[in-house]
């Protein structure tokens, strides 16, 4: 299996959970009249550390549901095979770094902040439903904000969950070669961390920045 496949895989499974998870967030925040105390003004997300969660989705799938969830030890597994094992992964990941927290206080906190500007309370006047005019708004705004916020954690906690379910991801690599002191092959490793890192972090910021610009006139 490539490493650097298996690490692309679980991060844009994230990316897919990241989504739907935004959209589940603002299902439930816009039916609310008021924000409530558990969307905190600051940014605070939620951990929970792979090390506790991990583990205890290995057991529960194995005991309760007789799935095993760690990767596959043979090279030469399909793709789908691959996609299937990265999942739960990608689930303990989106959790673990506290995207899933982040991802509904910023969609809670966007929400009511643009849902109180005047021309808000304009649409709302036509007899149209805010709700509907401020999804895509808030959901890019959302989405970007989140993610550049939680990168960091995100990566951390990449190498911990790939440890934990034997993905050969680039993070699982890179400890290995850590604990056998092959630097020269930890660095092509980080490097392409680095690389994959910054390009999210890039692709965030752009898109958070080009957003900044088109709602300067709505505030």
């Amino acid at each position: 299996m490539d490493y650097l496949e298996t690490t692309i895989i679980i991060l844009l499974l994230l990316l897919i959970f990241s989504i739907f998870s935004n959209i589940l967030s603002y299902v439930f925040v816009s039916f609310r009249k008021k924000e409530s105390l558990c969307s905190f003004s600051s940014k605070s997300p939620l951990l929970f550390p792979t090390l506790i969660i991990g583990p205890i989705s290995l057991v529960i799938g194995f005991q309760i549901f007789k799935i095993n969830l760690i990767f596959p030890v043979h090279f030469f597994v399909g793709r789908m095979e691959l996609i299937k094992s990265s999942i739960i992964p990608s689930l303990i990941l989106l959790v673990s770094s506290g995207l899933l927290t982040m991802t509904y206080q910023t969609v809670s906190r966007e929400y009511f902040f643009w849902k109180s500007k005047p021309f808000s309370l304009a649409i709302e006047s036509l007899g149209r439903s805010p709700r509907k005019e401020l999804f895509s708004l808030v959901f890019l705004k959302s989405l970007t904000e989140s993610w550049s916020y939680s990168l960091p954690w995100i990566f951390g906690e990449l190498i911990i969950v790939e440890a934990v379910f034997n993905a050969p991801g680039l993070g699982y690599n890179a400890w290995n070669l850590a604990k056998q002191r092959d630097f020269y092959g930890l660095i092509f490793i980080l490097i392409y961390l680095s690389i994959i890192y910054f390009l999210f972090f890039g692709a965030s910021f752009l898109l958070n920045r080009w957003l900044g610009k088109r709602l300067e006139s709505y505030v």
